[in-house]
């Protein structure tokens, strides 16, 4: 018997233990597979920051390729690296798990016509300069899909010092 309890006691403490798997380094994200999941990720909820605290629309830009008026709102995990006045820095990035929703208007007092999406996951397989890029119309019908990588945007999206976004420098 004590050979027995002996051996049980060795073959227990030789047992190794299985590990648990690491944790994931850095924020755990939404799986985003197809332009729907885009879209739902996309959509307004309470948790958002808009552009300068203010869901006020704006003119675009001349220099803007989107629609004549537009609000833009930040994500949670966006609007961590945004200062005071709603801006990022120049030469600043935005964290991975970043979403950036342009809302476009035709007019100043028209409904929601369109929606450009930008997803900050630069592991994700179909980003382009660590983004994911989506165009919607209002009813989540895809313009511009994930496939594409951004191609449609990323020219004009490059010619600034903030992570590829132009808002801060159109729209002081």
């Amino acid at each position: 018997m004590f050979r027995f309890l002996l051996l049980l006691g060795l073959a227990t403490a030789c047992t190794k233990k299985p590990e648990s798997a690491p944790p994931p380094i850095g924020p755990i994200l939404p799986q985003i597979d197809t332009e729907n999941d885009l879209f739902r990720l996309s959509r307004y909820n309470s948790t958002f920051n808009w552009y300068q605290n203010s869901p006020s629309k704006l003119p675009s830009a001349n220099a803007s390729a989107h629609s004549p008026w537009m609000r833009v709102r930040f994500n949670p995990v966006a609007a961590t690296v945004l200062s005071d006045n709603g801006k990022l820095a120049r030469n600043g990035f935005f964290p991975r798990g970043s979403l950036i929703v342009k809302e476009l208007f035709e007019g100043e007092n028209d409904s929601l016509r369109y929606l450009a999406v930008m997803y900050k996951d630069s592991l994700h397989p179909q980003q382009a300069f660590g983004w994911v890029w989506g165009e919607f119309e209002a009813n989540g019908n895809a313009l511009i899909s994930l496939e594409s990588r951004g191609s449609l945007c990323t020219s004009c999206h490059q010619t600034n010092s903030r992570d590829m976004t132009r808002l801060f420098d159109l729209h002081p």
